[in-house]
């Protein structure tokens, strides 16, 4: 007599890491990401980065804890059946600890919360948002500004660009993943500062990304523009309620360093009112 076995199919796992503060900030984060990955089967690491100061009443017992509770009540609260939590308690700073974490666990998406533009005059460079953004370069990363409220009504994603870079289909995975989450449109939006787009220009740009957005509902603008390219990244998002978001790719020779030194860093992460997503080159 035979025996037949059920064969299941293994579900694909996204992993998230969050990092914490215990603030309102990084709860939105937290808030935001949970939502995002409302239908997907997600485990969630929640990363709180210390450091022992001798005069600080928390010591590592307090905080481990405080880390624990944030974790339990994230348990209790979130009834979504394909989540799961684990706290992660790392002595260090926040980018060691997040590149440990994101290696050790081989994280898809970095989440972390930003006090947005009330704030920008206080922490201005220094914040851990723009440090992360700047120079965690292994792993997508989300900055979740405080004041941002999901709108069930937004589906769009705002990539901007140039036409100087040939994208890999490994840079594009995680953008193509972010968009088919709530079946967004990313919406590719080329600058020229200017000078205007040829025909030339155009057709090079169909060239270069070829076939990477098949998969997706895509739409293509070309703007020539006289403003900075972070104000009118801003202008766009606050114009399109159907903006969720603003996705750049980290090409730390071209583009993307261009938008450092204008500086659209700080700017879009402290001015924008949506989650910003930072693409990692691939080395």
């Amino acid at each position: 007599m035979s025996t037949s076995r059920k064969l299941t199919k293994k579900r694909d796992i996204m992993k998230i890491v969050i990092t914490t503060d215990f603030s309102p900030n990084a709860q939105k984060a937290i808030d935001y990401a949970l939502w995002l990955f409302r239908g997907k089967t997600t485990k969630f690491y929640i990363l709180h980065a210390y450091r022992s100061i001798p005069s600080s009443p928390e010591n590592k017992t307090t905080i481990e804890a405080k880390l624990k509770d944030l974790v339990k009540n994230l348990k209790i609260e979130n009834q979504n059946p394909e989540h799961r939590f684990k706290s992660v308690l790392i002595s260090g700073s926040i980018l060691q600890a997040i590149s440990e974490t994101v290696k050790e666990k081989q994280a898809d998406f970095v989440f972390i919360g930003t006090k947005g533009s009330s704030a920008l005059k206080e922490i201005y460079m220094g914040s851990n948002a723009v440090n992360v953004i700047k120079n965690i370069d292994s792993c997508p990363v989300v900055a979740v500004p405080t004041t941002y409220e999901v709108n069930a009504n937004s589906n769009e994603i705002l990539f901007p660009n140039d036409l100087s870079y040939a994208f890999s289909p490994e840079e594009l995975k995680p953008l193509i993943n972010m968009a088919k989450l709530s079946d967004n449109k990313l919406v590719v939006v080329y600058f020229s500062v200017g000078k205007k787009f040829s025909i030339e220009d155009k057709l090079r740009n169909k060239e270069l990304l070829g076939d990477h957005f098949k998969e997706i509902k895509s739409n293509f603008i070309y703007l020539d523009t006289e403003d900075s390219i972070s104000a009118t990244i801003v202008k766009m998002e606050k114009e399109n309620e159907k903006i969720q978001m603003v996705a750049m790719f980290q090409n730390t020779h071209g583009y993307f360093e261009k938008l450092m030194r204008e500086p659209v860093i700080r700017n879009v992460v402290f001015k924008t009112e949506i989650p910003f997503l930072v693409l990692p080159k691939i080395k």
